[in-house]
């Protein structure tokens, strides 16, 4: 929900790195965020679900905003 170019390439170039140099840069990421922002959404209600005559098991998972996807199935092969 927070759109920042400068910051998203931030977050690209560490995500980019190796787990065991990227953790302290995460940490310092953090903090520059949480000193730029006063307040960020802890909570997103939008979802994301697959539909169709074909699909069943189409249902969101709330803790994630997207599908369920165990729960996903075609009702016929063809």
């Amino acid at each position: 929900m927070l759109t920042d170019k400068s910051l998203d390439a931030q977050i690209d170039q560490v995500a980019s790195l190796p787990a065991d140099q990227a953790t302290q840069k995460w940490g310092d990421l953090d903090k520059q965020i949480m000193g730029m922002y006063v307040a960020l959404p802890w909570y997103y209600n939008k979802m994301a679900i697959v539909a169709g005559t074909n699909i069943g098991g189409g249902e969101g998972d709330g803790t994630m905003g997207m599908p369920f996807f165990p729960n996903l199935f075609l009702k016929s092969g063809s």
